[in-house]
C-alpha cells in the first residue's frame, strides 16, 4: 500500500521542498489540513480491513507525523513503524528549490513529459549551490530501487505500509511495478493525503489509461509548458547578468594592469 504524507505547512504557504537537509525542519510538518487527511486515510484502510504490520516511512516531518497518526489509530507497535533515512527522498528540484509550489510543480511536469524519455534519464531542473540536488527521474528509481530491495530482503509476508513525502516518488513507483514509460510518472501522482491499497501493475495501467485521457491531466501539461518557459526564460537572463558582469570584472582587471 502506498501513501503520499497529508499537507504540510509548507505546502499549505505554496512552497516547494526539497533538499534533504530541510526535510525534518518542523516548518515542513503537517497541517491541520494534513492532520485531518491522514486521520481519513487510517479510516479508509480500517473500513477496507486493512492492517500493515509494517509502516516505512520517509524520515521528512509530515511523514514522520502521518506515521505517528497512523500507528495511533490503527495500534501497530511502535517496533513497526520503521524510518527509511534516504531511499524514499523526494527528487531534488535544483535551482527550482523553495520557489512557488504549484505553478513550479506543473513545469515539472510538463518538462518530464516532454523530455524524461521512457526510463527518466533526460530532464533536469538546473544545477543550485545550496546543496540542492538537481535529479533526473532515473536518480530517483535508484533509491526506489533500493527501497524495493531492503523491503523485500527485510520484510517479505509483511503487509506494508509505504508513506512518502511526495506525490511522484509513489507514482515512479507505480511505474516502475507496471512497466509504464517514466515520461507519463505524473498521470500518476499522489495528491497530499492520498492512500492507494494494493498497489500492483494492472491497477496502475488501468489508472493511467483514465488520467491520460482525462482533460485534467492535458490541462495541467498545457498550464506547465508555460511555467517551464518562463523559468527558462528567467534563468537564461540570469546566466547572461552572471557572464556579463564576470566580463565587466575581466575588463577592469585588464585596465588596471
Amino acid at each position: 500500500h502506498m501513501m503520499r504524507a497529508g499537507e504540510s505547512l509548507l505546502e499549505a504557504e505554496d512552497v516547494l521542498s526539497t533538499n534533504p537537509l530541510f526535510l525534518t525542519n518542523r516548518d515542513d510538518a503537517l497541517s491541520e489540513l494534513g492532520t485531518s487527511q491522514v486521520e481519513e486515510a487510517c479510516n479508509m484502510m480500517m473500513s477496507n480491513g486493512i492492517n500493515p504490520s509494517v509502516v516505512k516511512y520517509s524520515l521528512a516531518s509530515k511523514c514522520i507525523d502521518a506515521a505517528n497518526i497512523v500507528a495511533t489509530k490503527m495500534m501497530v507497535g511502535r517496533n513497526r513503524i520503521v524510518p527509511e533515512f534516504t531511499f524514499m527522498d523526494p527528487r531534488g528540484a535544483g535551482l527550482w528549490d523553495g520557489m512557488p509550489l504549484a505553478s513550479t510543480e506543473a513545469a515539472i511536469w510538463a518538462m518530464d513529459a516532454a523530455e524524461a524519455g521512457d526510463e527518466g534519464r533526460n530532464g533536469i531542473p538546473p544545477p543550485n549551490d545550496d546543496g540542492t540536488a538537481n535529479e533526473s527521474l532515473f536518480e530517483q528509481v535508484t533509491r526506489l530501487r533500493q527501497l524495493m530491495s531492503v523491503l523485500e530482503t527485510q520484510y517479505s509476508g509483511d503487509d506494508i505500509l509505504l508513506i512518502f513525502p511526495d506525490g511522484t516518488s509513489p507514482a515512479l513507483l507505480s511505474c516502475l511495478i507496471a512497466g509504464i514509460p517514466l515520461k507519463n510518472v505524473h498521470a500518476l501522482n499522489f495528491s497530499p493525503g492520498e492512500l492507494r491499497e494494493g498497489v500492483d501493475a494492472g491497477n496502475s495501467r488501468a489508472l493511467l489509461r483514465k488520467r491520460l485521457a482525462s482533460t485534467e491531466y492535458a490541462n495541467a501539461l498545457s498550464v506547465g509548458r508555460d511555467e517551464l518557459r518562463v523559468l527558462r526564460r528567467k534563468r537564461e537572463e540570469e546566466l547572461r547578468l552572471l557572464a556579463e558582469e564576470r566580463s565587466n570584472r575581466s575588463l577592469l582587471i585588464t585596465t588596471d594592469s
